[in-house]
């Protein structure tokens, strides 16, 4: 969000929002950090409007919706050349397609954090897939990621989950 505006009507800031979401997408708004009331009305605004849209969303639904408020082409989040450990276009599509029939917990997880969404939205991702995180151990892990990993590469993360005994989100080979 551009600095400071002055906003005298509920109307305008409204259009202003409208303005940014058009031209940046959904999903900046909700990455950027908010230094002004305006910025703060335009994240609770666009977030209150992602998360009413996702509720009731089948999981496949819901990823295209995300990435189509947030821009974005399923070769702009697989197979980095930047990140070996990066999720598999193959698998994204599958998952994004609903050919998936029984969705694995740390490829929905692998999904948002390629996708860099706010833990806000990375949760209610993974609860369309029919997923709650348990009071477990590897639980408590995955939250941590999707909570203080976002912006991490996987090969960081892969990294960090084999060096704790946990398996990686993501394999080369997938």
């Amino acid at each position: 969000f551009e600095k400071c505006y002055n906003f005298n009507s509920r109307s305008k800031r409204k259009e202003h929002i409208w303005q940014v979401k058009k031209e940046r997408g959904f999903l900046h708004i909700l990455r950027t950090k908010c230094k002004t009331s305006e910025d703060v009305d335009a994240c609770a605004s666009t977030l209150k409007e992602v998360l009413s849209k996702l509720k009731g969303m089948e999981f496949p639904e819901a990823v295209k919706y995300l990435m189509e408020v947030g821009d974005y082409e399923i070769k702009d989040v697989t197979d980095r050349p930047d990140d070996l450990d990066s999720l598999s276009y193959r698998i994204f599509q599958r998952y994004k397609n609903g050919e998936t029939k029984r969705p694995n917990k740390r490829i929905v997880v692998a999904i948002c954090v390629a996708m860099r969404l706010p833990f806000v939205l990375s949760n209610a991702l993974v609860e369309t897939a029919g997923f709650c995180f348990s009071n477990s151990k590897e639980g408590a892990m995955l939250l941590t990621i999707l909570h203080n990993c976002n912006g991490m590469s996987f090969e960081e993360i892969n990294r960090i989950l084999k060096e704790l005994s946990y398996e990686p989100l993501t394999h080369k080979n997938d």
